[in-house]
């Protein structure tokens, strides 16, 4: 399971990024890593979390 992390001062992107962000998470917790890998690398290749989560799958080879 995913958790997320917010900064203390508020969040790191818009709040209409928000259903993007959810839809990938979506995709890494049910295993579509392929998926989820490019949304987060498209959208969200900046953000640390993000970051940390496409080095978990880049370490498995994106297999859950």
């Amino acid at each position: 399971m995913a958790h997320e992390l917010f900064a203390v001062q508020g969040s790191a992107w818009d709040e209409w990024q928000r259903p993007e962000w959810d839809a990938a998470l979506a995709l890494f917790e049910q295993g579509e890593w392929k998926e989820a890998y490019d949304r987060l690398d498209s959208q969200f290749s900046s953000d640390p979390v993000a970051q940390c989560l496409m080095r978990v799958m880049d370490r498995t080879g994106r297999t859950p």
